[in-house]
Formats: structure tokens, C-alpha cells, sequence
């Protein structure tokens, strides 16, 4: 189940990333055993992100986990794109050496601006089956996603004079935590309307605090991953 909305993307979220709030643990390109092929911009496809996520963190009987994780595959310039694969054959990446081959380049689609839209939206297409492919995968009662957009995309595509409203949901199969949510007055699903509410990074991030800090948020204690 999931609740969507707008809000402005602002600075105060970059505090995470700048050490304000520690982390236990860093994962990157180079301590994850991937063997595979980069992708452009993306150093490996989100759905080995998601795996060794998953492999690192979230073995049976973990602690409660709270994560950042930063997906990459719908990162400019959109080409070459992976495809997903089963999960139980992702293993060290090699299984995509041939995807990029069997992709568009970005130099070729580039050329053309009805191109580059097409490709932004197939890696959008792409992160958001990873992601909800994983979370259907996982199976777990306990997590909850605080999915989110960092920025509007390349003026290619959103054009000149965009505002930098970008989507964001929560993600959960615990009835409990949508329900200290209801307040709120999100929409259900992963696609705002025009609608939705719209408000400061800042003020969703109090409002996230004060909702879930409460006694009664106690029991529903979750994983945390967000973008």
C-alpha cells in the first residue's frame, strides 16, 4: 500500500548525507561484489542495489534497520538501460555483461530530444519496477519505504521554468502505520495528482518525526529505506 504526494525538493535533507546523522555503515561500488557492467552514469543496475541491500542487511533475524538508499539507474543520460532479470540469478552482476550492448547508447540518443524523453521515461519504467519487483520479493510485513524523488529531471525533458515539486510516497504492508498517517490526507498509490499536497522537504520531515515519534508509534517499528 502506498500514499503519494508533492513536495519541493530542499536543502535540509542533504544534512543526512553530510554527517549530521551518522551512519553504521557505507555501501558502495566497491565493497557490494559486483562483477557486472556499468551503465553510463550508474555504476550498477537498481536491482543489484536492491539485492545487496538485501544480502548486507536484511539477513533472517536482522536488528531493525533504518537505510538510505540512492538509486541510480534513471540517472542522466538515461542509455544505456538495464532490464531486470530473477532474482535468484542476480549473484555478482555478470549475469547483465550483455545488457549494455543491448541497449541504445547515449550518444545515439541524444541526438534526438523525443528520444531522450523516451529513454528518461523507460528508466523511471525501470527504477520503479526494481523497486516494487523487490519489495513484492521481500515479502516483509515489517518494511516501510519512504520513496522519493531528489529532483526534477535534465531540461530536456521536464523543459524550461519546471518547479522542482517531486513525488513522494510510503510504502507499507503494516495497516498500523498508515493509519497514524491518516491525518495527512495523502493519496493512495505511487502517482500524485495535481492535487496532492505539496510542502517543504523540512515540514514533511517534522511531520514524519512528530507523527512517528509518539508512544503510540512504538508498535509500529519497521526497516526504513528512501532515495
Amino acid at each position: 500500500m502506498a500514499h503519494g504526494r508533492r513536495r519541493p525538493d530542499r536543502q535540509p535533507e542533504l544534512e543526512a548525507r553530510h554527517g549530521l546523522y551518522h551512519y553504521d555503515q557505507l555501501y558502495n561500488q566497491f565493497n557490494v561484489g559486483y562483477h557486472g557492467p556499468k551503465f553510463s552514469y550508474s555504476q550498477m543496475p537498481d536491482q543489484y542495489t536492491f539485492a545487496a541491500f538485501q544480502r548486507n542487511e536484511l539477513k533472517p533475524g536482522h536488528k531493525p534497520v533504518m537505510a538510505e538508499i540512492d538509486t541510480t539507474s534513471s540517472h542522466l543520460p538515461w542509455a544505456p538501460l538495464p532490464t531486470m532479470v530473477p532474482w535468484d540469478k542476480v549473484g555478482n552482476g555478470s549475469i547483465f555483461d550483455s545488457q549494455p550492448a543491448q541497449s541504445e547508447n547515449s550518444t545515439t540518443v541524444w541526438r534526438n530530444q523525443s528520444t531522450v524523453r523516451q529513454f528518461y521515461g523507460m528508466s523511471i519504467q525501470y527504477s520503479l519496477t526494481a523497486l516494487t519487483s523487490w519489495v513484492t520479493e521481500l515479502n516483509d510485513p515489517n518494511l516501510v519505504l519512504i520513496f522519493m524523488g531528489d529532483h526534477q529531471p535534465h531540461t530536456a525533458v521536464s523543459g524550461s521554468g519546471a518547479n522542482h515539486d517531486v513525488p513522494i510516497s510510503i510504502v507499507t504492508r503494516a495497516p498500523s502505520v498508515l493509519k497514524q498517517m491518516s491525518s495527512w490526507h495523502w493519496q493512495n498509490g505511487l502517482r500524485p495528482d495535481l492535487s496532492a499536497p505539496v510542502e517543504p522537504m523540512d515540514a514533511f520531515r517534522n511531520k514524519f518525526l512528530n507523527t512517528f515519534s509518539s508512544t503510540s508509534a512504538q508498535t509500529a517499528s519497521a526497516g526504513t529505506a528512501g532515495h
